[in-house]
Parts: C-alpha cells; structure tokens; sequence
C-alpha cells in the first residue's frame, strides 16, 4: 500500500540537491559581480539622469560605481558652463551629490566638475 515511499527519499535528495545547486549559482553570480565591481542593473542610468537634472548641468558621463562593504561609492564626471565661477560650480556639484544620494542613501559620491566645451555643447569625452 505504501508502496510510493520506496523512493520518497530519493526523491527527497534530488529535490535538496536542486535547491543547492540554485542557490550556489545565485551567490556565486552574486560574488563574481561584486569582485568586477559592478554597478546594480539600470542604477547608472538612474544616476546621469539625476545628475543631468541639476539646473547648470548639460552632461554627466564616466559614471563609476562599485560596492566596498555595504557602501555604494560613485563617481561622475559633470560638464558645465565654463564661465561659472568655482564657488559656483563647488554648489553644483553638491547639488549633483543631493539628487545622486536621493537615489541610494548612504552613497559616498564624487563629483568631478569640467567646462563644457562652447563648440561642442553636447560633448561627451574627456
């Protein structure tokens, strides 16, 4: 009558085996990601569009981030008028790290501050 139970334990195993098996795959893509540095999927995006909605701000790109621990750090590159005076640029770019921190509290974040070039507004190098 319980004849079904002859192999519940096989069963059983292969059932414990695949769970394993998934679970290992998950921390292991987990740790690989982490020693590449890599950033959390769509986060980059997230972080130039913050960036570029700053009033002042016409590009931000070499957008880095990476994980230490438990603490995001990101570092951008931001372009602005070149006219602008240093202290003004030193509130944009604080601007800049207040929308970036919104998006992931407890960010360290760098902001790097270059003229934009006045023959190329759009200009996405350096």
């Amino acid at each position: 009558a319980l004849h079904f139970l002859v192999k519940a334990d096989a069963v059983a195993a292969l059932g414990v085996a695949l769970i394993v098996v998934f679970v290992s795959v998950q921390l292991g893509k987990r740790t690989v990601m982490a020693l590449l540095d890599s950033a959390p999927n769509g986060m980059t995006e997230k972080v130039k569009t913050a960036a570029e909605s700053v009033p002042g701000i016409s590009d931000a790109h070499k957008i880095r981030m990476r994980y230490l621990g438990p603490s995001l750090f990101i570092d951008i590159h931001v372009r602005v008028d070149p006219g602008m005076s240093v202290e003004q640029a030193h509130e944009l770019s604080r601007k800049v790290q207040q929308a970036i921190g919104a998006l992931e509290k407890g960010a360290d974040v760098t902001v790097h501050v270059e003229p934009r070039k006045p023959e190329y507004p759009n200009d996405t190098g350096g």
